[in-house]
């Protein structure tokens, strides 16, 4: 998939191709428990095992925002 075809994307849909996050998604997860988590995720599309770890953020309203750091 091209860069330009992944604006918008939830990044299931970018990364695993799917309609709903898996169930070892460490974004949704945090969604769920507000807590960090890790993943070592094998995607043969992308070329390998990535590591996926999110940790909770806050906007200045208190507002649960997540990020995603991903690493080969």
């Amino acid at each position: 998939m091209a860069k330009e075809e992944c604006i918008g994307l939830i990044c299931y849909r970018a990364i695993h191709g799917t309609s709903e996050p898996p169930f070892f998604c460490p974004h949704q997860q945090l969604l769920n428990d507000g807590l960090e988590h890790t993943a070592e995720i094998y995607e043969d599309h992308l070329g390998g095992y990535f590591i996926v770890s999110t940790s909770p953020r806050y906007d200045s309203e208190g507002k649960l925002i997540g990020s995603i750091y991903i690493r080969p």
